[in-house]
């Protein structure tokens, strides 16, 4: 049985007042594919550390709070705090939030950061979630985790599916294309050619239980219609920002959701010196790169996209510079057009045409239809 004490439970106990957080025992935790690295400092003091290396599976995350329970002989709550690692995290963020706890997951560059200021010399797994923990002392106005709704997870783990599986088809065709450029096994063509011939088919399964998905949950189908409004965003890119902006309630702001995508500018600046400018990209690097091909259509067919990209060229900004203002726009644009529910209307003049043969959304395939 476990001993759960949530934020809903600390509100009701003499713990909730305004230095309630150094009340919380902090738990970093240090995510890897198979383990769990685990540093718990205990409140009030937060001298006292232990440490425990449980599995990364749903027994090692049983025998997690199994452990962190035996370690404390108080009611103050936990409080976990972990790094955003891909697929690997979220499964025990959600284990975690499910069981009613308070959880925290953070920029693997923000904690590096903080790890850098605390003089860490040398890096482990024990030594990262101890970081990791302290990180969590440190930074008590953190915004708790907050699980995605599960029609948004099941969209994104489809479409990360068929992100793998686009990649494979690529890695197919180039064998096949290298393998034709001289002598080859006929077995090994085959071998190819067959492969291919699955992951195409399984390609094309996915994208129907993926239509066949938003179908079943209109609200998610009106954002993607909603996104694919703003010219240069088809349906996959648009997806992908559902996936990101739940209709529009994760963010507060759309600096904010551009903060979070790594979108903002990074001044290099000491002193007198002064040198180029740069993106962040603090956030992650799928949805950059979802963003860009889009980003560069927007920058003929969106006139909004259009007049900065050019302001921009004209003010003396490089090409890259510019794309990357134009990447932040759009990235605003499709907060504003689900925050406020409304289909995207150019500021400056009427959508642009895209020439006789080019297509403004190229990448259209029919899931709205």
């Amino acid at each position: 049985m476990y001993k759960v004490v949530s934020m809903q439970n600390l509100a009701e106990s003499p713990f909730c007042h305004r230095n309630s957080i150094m009340e919380m025992h902090q738990v970093g935790i240090d995510v890897s594919k198979a383990k769990l690295n685990v540093a718990l400092l205990l409140a009030p003091e937060f001298s006292k550390k232990k440490t425990k290396v449980v599995p990364n599976n749903p027994e090692g995350f049983s025998l997690l709070i199994e452990w962190v329970n035996r370690q404390v002989n108080d009611q103050r709550p936990f409080r976990f705090i972990m790094e955003a690692t891909g697929a690997y995290h979220q499964a025990l963020a959600l284990f975690l939030s499910d069981h009613g706890f308070e959880v925290h997951v953070i920029n693997p560059a923000f904690i590096k950061r903080f790890g850098e200021s605390m003089a860490a010399r040398t890096k482990t797994d024990e030594k990262d979630c101890v970081i990791i923990a302290h990180y969590g002392l440190n930074k008590m106005n953190l915004k708790p985790w907050v699980p995605p709704s599960p029609e948004y997870r099941a969209l994104d783990q489809l479409l990360r599916r068929l992100a793998q599986l686009d990649k494979m088809i690529r890695q197919e065709k180039n064998r096949l294309e290298s393998l034709g450029s001289g002598p080859a096994d006929q077995d090994v063509m085959d071998s190819i050619e067959k492969t291919l011939s699955y992951f195409e088919k399984e390609s094309k399964q996915l994208l129907k239980k993926i239509k066949d998905h938003l179908d079943r949950h209109p609200d998610l189908k009106d954002d993607v219609k909603l996104l694919t409004s703003i010219p240069g965003i088809g349906e996959m890119t648009a997806l992908r920002l559902a996936t990101a902006l739940e209709g529009g309630s994760r963010f507060a702001s759309a600096r904010q959701f551009a903060a979070y995508l790594g979108l903002t500018p990074k001044q290099n600046q000491s002193g007198t010196l002064k040198g180029k400018s740069s993106l962040s990209k603090m956030g992650p690097g799928t949805l950059r790169k979802a963003l860009y091909m889009p980003s560069i259509v927007a920058c003929q067919y969106n006139p909004d996209i259009r007049n900065l990209y050019d302001r921009l060229l004209k003010a003396g900004k490089t090409k890259m510079s510019a794309l990357g203002a134009a990447m932040r726009k759009m990235a605003h644009i499709a907060f504003g057009v689900l925050k406020n529910r409304q289909t995207y209307t150019a500021f400056f003049s009427p959508i642009l045409e895209p020439e006789v043969g080019k297509e403004a959304n190229p990448f259209v395939v029919g899931l709205l239809s």
